[in-house]
């Protein structure tokens, strides 16, 4: 049920924003937004739970590798294709409505992974009643009191994803506009460079959830990733090599 609830929030929301852009209200942009992200941080949340409830042991690392592929297949196709969508909407309809109709389609996604959502909790539950295991959404009853139990090693996990985190997604997110004003790259040029880093990760994730899971390391995984990206986001940063060496690092 909770999937099913935060999926619905993310395509309600997605589609508030799309209709603010549609009618030029930047409030409603930012309503929409804000929905958006109480379902999708949550919807995340839900989806490792189904991963967890259906892969035990050592796979796990493979399957949310192969969680990562789909979700960055999905951010490539994003940055290639909304921009030509948006130059054709553009050719009968200007400015802010054009804007709304483009979003109005990329939507249709959101629509999609809710019609996914509903596919899965079927067969969840269907899976419960065969295996007579517990449903995915049914698991220990955690209080607010219980923070204070959780180990050191979750806290420094938690400090990890908090610091990374922003180095990646904010600066994808961003990256365009970078490209575009530092190398002079064309718009198009620029999404494409975007888009490398996603691309790479997209065949990269599953490949390296085997190996964690063979290997058996994964801290020393995770201080090799972070390594990596600050080595590359100084690269960006003090020099003007080609950005095609430091996005595929």
């Amino acid at each position: 049920m909770g999937t099913l609830i935060f999926s619905t929030i993310v395509t309600v929301g997605h589609f508030i924003f799309a209709f603010g852009a549609l009618i030029n209200a930047f409030w409603c942009m930012q309503l929409g937004r804000f929905v958006y992200g109480v379902g999708g941080e949550s919807l995340i949340i839900a989806q490792s739970a189904y991963a967890v409830s259906w892969f035990k042991g050592k796979e796990l690392n493979t399957v949310f590798g192969l969680i990562s592929t789909m979700t960055m297949v999905a951010s490539t196709v994003n940055f290639l294709v909304m921009e030509p969508i948006y130059n054709w909407v553009d050719q009968t309809h200007v400015g802010h409505v054009a804007l709304g109709i483009t979003l109005a389609v990329g939507g249709f996604t959101c629509v999609f992974s809710l019609i996914c959502a509903i596919v899965l909790a079927i067969l969840d539950r269907r899976r419960s009643k065969v295996l007579r295991v517990a449903s995915a959404e049914v698991g220990e009853k955690i209080q607010l009191k219980d923070i204070g139990k959780f180990p050191l090693s979750f806290w420094l996990i938690s400090i990890t994803c908090v610091t990374f985190y922003p180095t990646i997604y904010p600066f994808i997110g961003l990256s365009k506009v970078f490209f575009m004003y530092k190398y002079g790259l064309s718009s198009a040029k620029a999404n494409s460079v975007s888009s490398v880093a996603n691309i790479i990760s997209a065949f990269a994730s599953p490949m390296f959830g085997f190996v964690v899971d063979k290997t058996g390391r994964n801290i020393m995984w995770v201080g090799l990733a972070c390594l990596g990206t600050m080595g590359a986001h100084a690269i960006m940063a003090f020099t003007f090599i080609n950005p095609y060496i430091p996005m595929v690092r």
